[in-house]
């Protein structure tokens, strides 16, 4: 398995000085980041889909082996609760697929005040964009089995 090392997000003027050279332009920062780390977290999806033009940006101004690890809008995952949202998935995944090779993992960050149970995947249940997905969720339940790694999220990580 080959790991991906990478931060949340990659444009901070913070980081000006530390990370990236002192007078790098912000249009520059992407390109300088992809020559030293393997991936990144997108959090700008989560708050709107991109136009075209800025994943076709995203995709020219990295190497062939970069990933980006994207958010899914809070439209579908906090709006929607994942229900009745399948025009939205649908629209969010046509852009993003212009990433190609470049997507990685697609983040569905959960509202912090979900209990267990209240977003089910119930086969059958038209309203949940994401039922047809089952198989998918079960085959993960089934690695993580062997693994030897819990079904249930950690609660912190440190």
């Amino acid at each position: 398995m080959k790991p991906w090392i990478g931060t949340s997000g990659f444009q901070y003027a913070e980081w000006k000085g530390t990370f990236y050279p002192e007078d790098l332009p912000a249009a520059k920062m992407l390109p300088f980041y992809a020559e030293h780390l393997a991936t990144t977290e997108i959090n700008y999806t989560f708050h709107r889909i991109p136009a075209a033009k800025t994943i076709d940006n995203w995709k020219h101004l990295t190497p062939e082996n970069f990933r980006f690890a994207l958010k899914a809008p809070q439209k579908i995952t906090h709006w929607s609760k994942l229900r009745d949202c399948a025009d939205t998935l649908r629209y969010f995944y046509d852009v993003v697929s212009a990433l190609d090779a470049k997507l990685g993992p697609v983040l569905f960050q959960l509202p912090i005040m979900v209990r267990r149970g209240s977003f089910r995947f119930i086969e059958g249940d038209k309203s949940s964009a994401l039922y047809r997905r089952q198989r998918k969720i079960d085959g993960a339940k089934s690695l993580n089995s062997e693994l030897g790694l819990s079904a249930a999220a950690p609660r912190r990580l440190f």
